[in-house]
């Protein structure tokens, strides 16, 4: 186990530079041209002036990534935490080879550097590559796709087996329980999409992704059932604690805030570890609530009378 107690207490205090209550009530009150300045007065991306929210938000999640690798000597714990983002990075560039397609920029908060994965594709280097995206790679070039939903499913799924092997070697129970709640709460938020869209159920496997406590076969069978038997299912045979703010989200069908609270719920799982400073519990926990922060900032920038989770926690 890597001892993480500097950047524990270090992160521990910086969750008081995370935005208020205060602070959402004053944003509240501002138009959409004052947004971003009234951000600025809070000290909020500071680096970013005369940006868009979008860019200033992009700059937070950089400059969040830069604080981690400055605090967290373990760049494999840091890695996890931008792993959307290499996916997307990845998947443009197979776009690119296997079907001539170029319709994605190169998203820099991902942890991979667009020279190492130009490396990888252009010339086959895989010096600088680090696990599990090297494996991840060579096991894809192995395969053939007909189309990019296939090429897009197959890197998901496999990155996700790749991931799980990787943190259950690392005997991180913090990370653990982070990274399958993370998994039950995307599961759980694609079911209720497909429910929403009245999407085709027998293709919903095809986006969930595995190593959650619920498995995917249990997911496939409760996707149809009425709102009741769905809630009903998770109050008392499920995960429990999902049970109240799913049966608020299919009254409301508001996914966003249901993903808040959500998130809240897996800081409340890492409380008990976070009191171990050598754990890595306290850093997920800072990287959750800036996460909560920014999704804050979204959906109150698109309707100022939305309920947010930095207001009631």
């Amino acid at each position: 186990m890597v001892d993480y107690t500097f950047a524990s207490a270090y992160l521990g205090t910086k969750q008081s530079s995370l935005l208020s209550k205060e602070h959402f009530l004053e944003l509240r009150k501002v138009s959409d041209e004052n947004f971003v300045l009234k951000l600025h007065s809070f000290g909020y991306g500071l680096g970013h002036q005369n940006s868009s929210l979008h860019k200033l938000v992009d700059g937070e999640i950089l400059h969040l990534k830069k604080e981690l690798l400055e605090v967290v000597q373990n760049d494999q714990l840091v890695m996890i935490f931008f792993t959307n983002y290499d996916l997307v990075n990845i998947r443009s560039f197979y776009k690119k080879k296997l079907f001539q397609i170029k319709d994605e920029v190169f998203i820099e908060a991902g942890f991979i550097k667009e020279k190492v994965l130009r490396d990888a594709f252009v010339f086959d280097d895989y010096t600088n590559l680090i696990e599990p995206y090297k494996t991840l790679l060579l096991k894809t070039n192995e395969k053939s796709f007909n189309n990019v939903n296939e090429l897009a499913t197959y890197l998901q799924l496999t990155f996700q087996d790749l991931l799980y092997e990787k943190i259950i070697k690392s005997k991180d129970q913090s990370l653990l329980i982070y990274f399958q709640m993370s998994t039950d709460i995307s599961n759980l938020l694609t079911m209720l999409r497909f429910r929403k869209m009245k999407l085709k159920m027998d293709e919903l496997s095809l986006h969930l992704l595995t190593h959650g406590t619920l498995e995917v076969g249990d997911i496939k069978k409760i996707a149809g059932a009425s709102d009741d038997e769905l809630f009903n299912k998770f109050a008392n045979l499920y995960m429990g604690q999902f049970a109240k703010p799913l049966e608020e989200a299919l009254k409301t069908h508001d996914h966003a805030l249901l993903e808040q609270r959500l998130l809240l719920l897996l800081i409340e799982e890492l409380k008990p570890l976070e009191i171990n400073l050598e754990s890595s519990a306290a850093i997920i926990k800072y990287v959750i609530l800036k996460q909560i922060e920014v999704i804050d900032l979204r959906r109150l920038y698109a309707n100022r009378d939305v309920l947010l989770m930095s207001e009631i926690k």
